[in-house]
């Protein structure tokens, strides 16, 4: 397959180039109705670019591509949001360049793909939730409308399957334009599934972009954080040459700043908030506490120095005060940067969720 792919790639015609890296997206219907809210966006994107492409190296690139020249099948997944979007974008363009590529929605088979590449393979735990995103995709043939009766039912049966299968629960993007039109009965429906499981719902708010961020002053944020309910965790996407800095800094700010300085609440509360309260939301047994029998996912960190870098200017930059990382019970990051083992597994859901709200 790889020497196919590589005489594919040889092979390709100028058109088949030019749809691969992108021209497709020139809209011959002219520009969207503007407004400022849709400036905000354009300038808030345009600006993203900017700033990735002062990141961009070609040696980087080359190297990508070659790995991919080497794989027999490159498997994407998408669920839900963003992910979804991208890993359709990322077949259309791999498949008009040669490379084979197989692309799934469904946290089912991911979790099946996955336990045919084996436990090694897996760097940290991963534990799934349904995206909303992804079921439209999968059985909406355009994501711009709320679905049909028949739609909502077929998505209602293959979450039912995830569900089954170990899913978390179900997430919603409804901020996100490919699942903004979804009506509130639409998600109600799905919604319903959950209740014989005991699974999850989460969700970017519909209104998530506007009045909600600009509600979220200092004071906001402290409140929400401070709530008994409240968890700790971040979103972001670890291959991006630019990703937001939350990615490397959040757990770090809540322990260094939040606790520690601004004494928000004590040390333990903020590690229960990152650990145990998690585990117990989301039914991962024997996770999240440091007790014989335990599987052993641990960090290492001085609370005196603890704190996160990152800054949009350099956003790739470790945290400082961590001094090491085991997942179920192996070293995996020390002196600053990860050693390469994959000891992480995926995790079914246990039991009835809504236990863990309390």
């Amino acid at each position: 397959m790889g020497d196919r792919s590589h005489a594919l790639r040889g092979n390709a015609s100028p058109d088949a180039l030019r749809s691969g890296v992108g021209s497709r997206f020139l809209d011959p219907a002219g520009t969207p109705e503007q407004s400022a809210f849709y400036e905000q966006i354009v300038g808030d994107i345009e600006s993203t670019l900017r700033q990735h492409l002062s990141a961009f190296d070609e040696s980087r690139f080359a190297d990508a591509v070659k790995l991919l020249g080497k794989a027999r099948m490159i498997h994407a997944f998408g669920m839900g949001g963003c992910s979804t979007l991208c890993s359709d974008e990322l077949q259309v363009r791999l498949v008009r360049l040669g490379y084979p590529i197989a692309v799934c929605h469904d946290p089912v088979m991911m979790r099946v793909t996955a336990a045919s590449l084996g436990a090694a393979n897996t760097t940290l735990n991963v534990a799934a939730l349904v995206g909303h995103t992804a079921l439209r995709s999968n059985h909406l043939d355009d994501l711009f409308r709320t679905a049909t009766a028949d739609e909502i039912s077929a998505m209602r049966e293959q979450l039912r399957e995830s569900l089954e299968a170990g899913a978390l629960g179900l997430s919603t993007g409804l901020a996100y334009a490919n699942a903004f039109s979804a009506s509130t009965e639409e998600v109600m429906q799905l919604t319903e599934e959950l209740t014989a499981f005991g699974a999850v719902y989460t969700t970017h708010l519909r209104s998530e972009f506007e009045p909600v961020l600009e509600a979220m002053d200092e004071a906001d944020v402290r409140r929400i954080l401070a709530h008994p309910l409240s968890m700790v965790g971040s979103d972001g996407l670890p291959e991006d040459p630019f990703p937001h800095p939350r990615l490397w800094g959040a757990f770090p700010r809540v322990l260094g700043h939040f606790s520690r300085d601004v004494r928000l609440f004590a040390l333990h509360t903020a590690v229960h908030k990152m650990t145990g309260l998690s585990a117990a939301r989301f039914g991962l047994k024997q996770r999240g506490e440091i007790r014989e029998g335990y599987w052993a996912d641990l960090v290492l960190f001085d609370p005196a120095t603890i704190r996160d870098v990152a800054d949009f200017n350099d956003p790739q930059r470790a945290a400082e005060g961590i001094d090491g990382v085991w997942v179920n019970g192996v070293l995996s990051y020390s002196e600053g940067q990860a050693n390469g083992r994959r000891e992480g597994r995926f995790l079914a859901r246990e039991g009835d969720l809504r236990k863990g709200f309390h």
